[in-house]
């Protein structure tokens, strides 16, 4: 009967604390993700470095993906600026030599 009282008080203590324990667990999940908004000014920067880096060693490479996408975005901040170097862009990625790529950056770096 000892043992039984003893039991039955531990558990009164420990089931209820237990369900905090849990409670407190599951409810402790950080955000997602979150999203950085980049300026305008950061949106060239990024622009500019990938050109500078084009028109250096004249490969367009995955670069060529990342400017196209960077100039989507500062569309929203510069839309006359944007206009321009996308339609540098799509000549940009229809380069098809080393120097032509070199060209068309050194071209597009002189509008930023």
């Amino acid at each position: 009967m000892h043992r039984g009282f003893i039991l039955n008080k531990f558990m009164k203590i420990f089931s209820p604390a237990s369900l905090l324990l849990l409670a407190l667990t599951v409810g402790c999940g950080g955000p997602g993700s979150v999203e950085v908004e980049t300026s305008a000014s950061g949106v060239k920067e990024l622009i500019r470095s990938n050109l500078t880096t084009a028109s250096e060693t004249g490969e367009a490479g995955s670069a060529i993906m990342v400017i196209g996408m960077d100039i989507d975005k500062l569309a929203a901040e510069d839309p006359t600026l944007a206009a321009e170097l996308k339609k540098s862009f799509s000549e940009l990625e229809k380069a098809n030599t080393p120097a032509k790529v070199k060209a068309k950056a050194k071209e597009m770096l002189g509008k930023l």
